[in-house]
């Protein structure tokens, strides 16, 4: 009886310590690739904004990304198609020609995230679809040989919350999708909203903090080590 009482108490500190405890950002991984090397050119990322209206289409071919969509519906492929929806993903490997089509009766967006070699053009797209490239960073600082993991995933931030100074063990770039925030970096603050970018290089010390109401939300595609954490946080 004893024993039990003590185990009961134990547990409701438990539960105490843990409500407690600030709420943190949660870190949804939507999809992960593995890069075996990146020696043959420098990288650099891209983002595109692609519109396509009702009956619109378009064919890609170009270097390995993700497309996430933002508004509306979109088929990928024509022989065993499959169809995305707001929130959802798909990676495009380099060298891969990928179809693209609005497959709802509305307007549809697609959000491009690619990993660019050297400085071409990023875009490889043609077709009647409205293509817009919302932003391309400077050349991502080298790194150690591969393999590396590329990946996108969806931050979400409660309200107020502000983590610790940090900062990447690779690279990555942002979108934010919902709510505002204010970027705080070594010598100064500033706010982003939605539809914001910002490009992370590995020398880049800062936090997101929540300044709004709502939850934050943001959109991110990475590059990093095989087997290294991501963010690595200052002591």
């Amino acid at each position: 009886m004893r024993y039990t009482a003590i185990l009961v108490l134990a547990l409701l500190a438990s539960a105490a310590l843990r409500a407690q405890e600030p709420p943190r950002p949660v870190r949804m991984v939507i999809a992960t690739e593995r890069l075996a090397s990146l020696a043959d050119a420098a990288r650099s990322f891209a983002l595109l904004r692609v519109d396509f209206a009702k009956g619109q289409r378009a064919a890609f071919a170009g270097p390995n990304g993700y497309v996430y969509v933002l508004a509306g519906k979109v088929r990928i492929g024509s022989d065993a198609a499959r169809t995305l929806s707001v929130g959802e993903a798909a990676y495009i490997r380099a060298g891969d020609a990928a179809e693209f089509s609005n497959a709802g009766s509305a307007h549809a967006t697609l959000l491009h995230f690619m990993l660019v070699a050297g400085s071409g053009p990023a875009t490889g797209y043609s077709g009647s679809a409205k293509v817009r490239e919302l932003h391309r960073t400077a050349a991502i600082p080298a790194m150690q040989n591969g393999p590396y993991e590329f990946s996108l995933t969806k931050v979400t931030s409660p309200p107020k919350v502000k983590p610790p100074m940090h900062h990447r063990s690779g690279a990555a770039i942002y979108y934010v999708l919902d709510g505002a925030a204010t970027l705080h970096m070594e010598s100064a603050s500033e706010p982003r909203k939605a539809g914001a970018v910002q490009f992370e290089p590995s020398t880049f010390v800062h936090t997101w903090e929540n300044s709004g109401s709502v939850p934050l939300v943001i959109l991110q595609a990475n590059i990093s080590r095989e087997g290294t954490p991501e963010i690595v946080f200052l002591r």
